[in-house]
């Protein structure tokens, strides 16, 4: 292996593993990815049906789950022990990305994808967010894979990429649903193109994806029939057609997530606009089948979204590996493609853009209803006699990496009416209290912070405080 390689494969280490070494966990979607998984690891933990404290989660697949449990259980409860999985699939992407750009437009078109995906800005994101949304990017890239790999240099594909196609596209809609299909109509335009999609029709492939991909449904629904509606119509329908789910954000930020995602490499948008242009220009000739798959994967994608009333801002991670792609394969126009290897600047930059992602990353939590969790733990072990004392989490709003760093679930649910107009939960604390003489921890909002409740430690938005029996309780903490 050459000094180059060498670097190349350290720099995609480092941008896959090196952010998450430290910090904070984001909430609420990591934290309740993270608790989840930590919770099918006690005792009566299930793991076909995902609980977040006492209550069933089945608005997602179990394979982030699990994924964040093994981890969990080979690491501990921590930020690397939750977001190990995360790391090596985007570790993965690159690795795919690179390879799907080799494959259909040479290896330096490979190189420049992977290292776009990788340090851009959108693909940094969603590379190193613990959900679900890492995954079924890894899935969706590892289906194009097989697709191009299966029909390079024109040959028969082989039955093991036929598998593999099959077996990426049934473990993206374990991870997600009926979203993780999105690359399946481009994948077939391009095998069609290709001459092989009868061939990657194979009936036991497809039986073998059916079973994986519908499986765990089939399981929940034969437990309760009552679920079949749940997932058709509340988990489909009405994610599509209403903002029951309250995720309506404004279609400008997908033109948003195009126009800059991409930075630094704006300068390989402006080639890939004048490409485009040139195209229209030039009469339109037919595109190749490289071109074919990923403009029908990136705009059927686009449409499906801007259709919907459920956009959220990772929804575009796996289209936006087609996009790297396209990106990687555009140079100016009239100028043949550079043909030297990678140079040791641009190994220097990859390693200073991870460092300053990873610090603006930290900064976005930080500013985030818990995302200072970690501190507010250290801040509980440092406590005198903070082995007595329980913590109990969801006075205004549950904070779940909190309960996922101190292995302590601790959920309490705040009758309605103490959220009203003009109330705080504190009589809801105060009835926690003659039910348990013990002191505990009490998690709230910073406007719930009240008497008898004496502040410890804050954030922005999250407080820790330590709930007092009486002062001469207090007295004796602090003598000792």
């Amino acid at each position: 292996m050459s000094s180059k390689t060498t670097l190349f494969v350290l720099a995609l280490l480092a941008l896959s593993f090196a952010p998450n070494l430290a910090g904070s966990l984001h909430e609420p979607d990591e934290g309740r990815y993270a608790e989840i998984g930590r919770e099918m690891l006690l005792d009566d933990g299930e793991f076909l049906v995902p609980r977040v404290g006492s209550e069933m989660h089945l608005t997602k697949p179990p394979f982030t789950y699990w994924a964040t449990a093994l981890s969990t259980r080979i690491f501990g409860a921590n930020v690397f022990g939750a977001k190990f999985f995360v790391s090596l699939a985007n570790l993965m992407i690159l690795l795919l990305v690179f390879k799907i750009g080799s494959y259909l437009f040479g290896r330096e078109s490979g190189i420049r994808a992977c290292l776009i995906f990788g340090t851009g800005l959108y693909g940094f994101i969603v590379g190193h967010f613990l959900s679900t949304d890492v995954f079924i990017v890894l899935w969706q890239a590892l289906a194009i894979f097989a697709a191009c790999r299966g029909t390079v240099d024109e040959k028969p594909a082989s039955n093991a990429m036929v598998f593999l196609f099959w077996l990426a596209f049934g473990l993206s809609f374990l991870t997600k649903g009926p979203p993780g299909l999105l690359a399946l109509l481009p994948a077939c335009l391009f095998l069609h193109r290709k001459n092989q999609l009868r061939r990657f029709l194979n009936p036991l492939a497809i039986a073998m994806f059916l079973a994986l991909s519908l499986s765990w449904y089939v399981y929940i629904v034969i437990q309760d029939p009552e679920r079949l509606r749940f997932f058709l119509f509340e988990e489909v329908w009405q994610r599509i057609a209403s903002n029951r789910h309250h995720r309506e954000h404004t279609r400008w930020l997908f033109v948003a997530i195009l126009a800059f995602g991409a930075c630094p490499w704006f300068g390989k948008q402006a080639q890939l606009i004048g490409n485009a242009r040139d195209w229209f220009r030039n009469g339109r000739r037919p595109l190749s089948p490289g071109h074919l798959l990923l403009v029908t994967w990136v705009a059927s994608s686009l449409v499906i979204f801007f259709l919907s009333r459920s956009r959220m801002f990772l929804y575009l991670g796996p289209l936006w590996v087609g996009f790297a792609v396209l990106l990687g394969q555009a140079s100016p126009r009239d100028v043949k493609p550079q043909t030297r290897g990678l140079g040791r600047r641009q190994i220097a930059f990859i390693f200073l853009w991870c460092i300053a992602m990873a610090c603006a990353q930290e900064y976005a939590k930080g500013s985030k209803l818990g995302g200072d969790s970690k501190r507010i733990v250290e801040a509980i072990e440092a406590y005198p006699n903070h082995q007595s004392m329980r913590l109990i989490n969801g006075i205004g709003k549950k904070v779940y990496s909190l309960a996922y760093l101190t292995e302590n679930t601790g959920f309490v649910q705040v009758d309605k009416k103490h959220k009203r107009k003009n109330t705080t939960p504190t009589f809801a604390v105060d009835q926690l209290l003659r039910k348990d003489e013990m002191r505990a921890f009490i998690v709230v909002k910073n406007r719930f912070v009240a008497p008898p409740l004496e502040l410890l430690t804050a954030t922005k938005e999250l407080s820790l405080c330590l709930l007092r029996r009486d002062q001469s309780a207090h007295q004796e903490d602090v003598r000792q």
